[in-house]
């Protein structure tokens, strides 16, 4: 019966995890498992460019 039990669990966890977008609805929750790339990726490169006090060379 436990192994029923942890078969059914996994089948659930495949079935709901999408691959395309990293995330995982488990129980009626979304779960973030990756990093989205795209919409903190543009931010981290504008700040890292936008303030030249914590860089010595770049003024």
């Amino acid at each position: 019966m436990l192994i029923g039990l942890v078969m059914a669990f996994g089948f659930h966890l495949f079935k709901n995890y999408n691959s395309q977008t990293r995330t995982l609805e488990l129980f009626g929750t979304t779960l973030q498992l990756g990093e989205n790339e795209g919409a903190e990726h543009g931010v981290e490169q504008g700040d890292d460019h936008d303030h030249g006090d914590n860089d010595a060379g770049d003024e």
